[in-house]
């Protein structure tokens, strides 16, 4: 439930007067009313309504009142407060779409109300209307600075991606990054590197090399570094800057998360970070003993009391914990961690992410029917956890010879690619669609939005062990990058180098 706001002080109020014998106004059909004192009374209704939790009458009640043609008469803070009310009252009925529309009016009645605009942003999420919700962020960021920490990182990542593939989004973007940044947001539960790195390209091409130059210095994850080496859009930052070592900048990365780690013993988060960073190094039995001794210590069931985020990150713990294990050739016990890993329930669900992590995994393992098998169990996801699932089942489909089932992901998986363009090129790859596979790749290098993950993808790195049927799926890959339509592409845009980071985000 919501915090109490002004609309339910107001009908507490109206109560307190009523128990003290105040007479009640009279009905607001009354002929002797003027359309200012019956939408008043409509109001006074709706309000002990929604006190005495009669949400479906005072909604009517509301409505009632906010059609009326008294309603725009009322002093401003009483319209606001109303359609807040409202709003309020319909998220308590799930009728996100209504309260969504109501928190509209709302913010746009009293631009400086906070209360509305953060009404606003949680109902824009609710509705999936992520244009909205890229507004709201930025009109937050630029108005209530102090707030933006309240806004997860996660979400903030999740809803620019899915903003449509138009011009319009990419100046939606900017907007958006450029107000985090001037409110100093630093990113909950998410590392803000690439959103840095996008609003330094953005910058860069708006000739505000600056600025550009001071945003880029806040990135500090190798992989984002690494995308900016290679795409000739940051030459202007990253040509003859050490600070753009790919080498150094993991090493200090590790170093961040291991002083992190001292300042904050009850973050699990941070440990994850270290074991992440440690991957990334390919100091992968140094990743296994710091996983191992971390889970030890939580055996016994104390992990909540240790750790604030325990049951936010224990899942990711294991899942770490099993990377290391496929990463030092250990597969049928990589197997079994993320067999715990995926048993692990996250918010009182099945645990999505592990859910098909690990059918990726038996993918690899040859182990199709499991794979289809535990996939089975994944109800709702994200866009992009989706065709994570669909790219999960075409690869077990098609290690069943089932045709049908191969067509059914692949026409899936085309029909949504914009929530996951590299898992689509991924299915592209994996059926021997190579000619579609080079367009799908160059039109994303030809792109100012996906270019620099199209480029992070092409890029050669230290070699680490493989599944054979991983294996095999790499070796297709590089056939497709060693196409003379594919590598003119990149060099347009970028190029390719090889690097000594482990070629997976951890």
């Amino acid at each position: 439930m919501r915090k109490n706001s002004s609309a339910t002080m107001l009908a507490c109020s109206l109560l307190f007067l009523s128990a003290c014998g105040r007479a009640p106004a009279p009905d607001a059909a009354d002929a002797t009313l003027t359309p200012k004192a019956a939408t008043e009374r409509l109001l006074d209704q709706a309000f002990v309504l929604d006190q005495m939790d009669k949400k479906t009458q005072a909604i009517a009640a509301f409505d009632a009142a906010i059609t009326s043609k008294g309603f725009d008469q009322l002093p401003k803070v009483r319209r606001v407060i109303a359609l807040e009310a409202e709003g309020e009252a319909e998220e308590t009925l799930q009728e996100h779409a209504n309260a969504h529309a109501l928190f509209v009016r709302a913010s746009e009645l009293d631009p400086s109300n906070q209360r509305a605009w953060m009404d606003r942003l949680e109902s824009s999420w609710e509705t999936r209307d992520y244009v909205d919700n890229v507004r709201c962020i930025t009109r937050i960021a630029r108005s209530w600075p102090e707030v933006t920490k309240e806004i997860p990182g996660q979400s903030i990542w999740m809803v620019q991606q899915e903003l449509p593939d138009e011009q319009r989004s990419e100046a939606l973007r900017f907007e958006m990054f450029d107000a985090l940044y001037d409110a100093h947001w630093r990113g909950i539960a998410i590392n803000p590197s690439a959103i840095w790195r996008d609003l330094s390209r953005m910058l860069l091409a708006r000739n505000h090399l600056a600025k550009a130059k001071q945003v880029a210095a806040e990135i500090d994850r190798a992989r984002v570094v690494l995308s900016m080496r290679v795409d000739k859009r940051f030459d202007a930052i990253t040509r003859d800057n050490p600070a753009f070592d790919v080498d150094r900048v993991a090493t200090a990365y590790l170093e961040k998360t291991r002083a992190k780690v001292t300042r904050q013993p009850d973050n699990l988060q941070a440990r994850t970070e270290e074991i992440s960073a440690l991957m990334d190094l390919r100091r992968y039995e140094e990743a296994l003993q710091t996983a191992d001794a971390l889970i030890a210590t939580v055996e016994d069931g104390s992990g909540p009391k240790r750790f604030k985020d325990f049951d936010e990150h224990y899942n990711w713990l294991l899942n770490l914990r099993e990377h290391a294990l496929v990463r030092l050739g250990r597969f049928d016990e990589a197997a079994a961690e993320l067999e715990r890993a995926a048993g692990q329930l996250e918010r009182g669900h099945v645990n999505v992410s592990q859910v098909i992590n690990l059918g990726e995994l038996y993918d690899e393992l040859g182990r199709p029917a499991d794979a289809l098998a535990i996939v089975s169990k994944v109800g709702d996801a994200s866009p992009f956890g989706k065709m994570q699932l669909a790219f999960v089942q075409l690869w077990a489909s098609i290690q069943l010879q089932k045709t049908g089932a191969v067509a059914q992901q692949m026409d899936y998986l085309r029909a949504h690619r914009a929530d996951a363009m590299s898992t689509w090129t991924d299915a592209l790859v994996l059926t021997g669609n190579d000619d579609e596979a080079a367009a799908e790749i160059i039109a994303r290098l030809n792109n100012e939005h996906f270019r620099s993950q199209a480029l992070e993808d092409v890029q050669d790195s230290a070699p680490i062990r493989r599944l054979p049927l991983a294996s095999a799926l790499d070796a297709r890959w590089h056939r497709v990058y060693a196409r003379a339509d594919v590598r003119e592409a990149i060099q347009k845009v970028g190029r390719m180098e090889s690097f000594r980071i482990d070629p997976s985000a951890f």
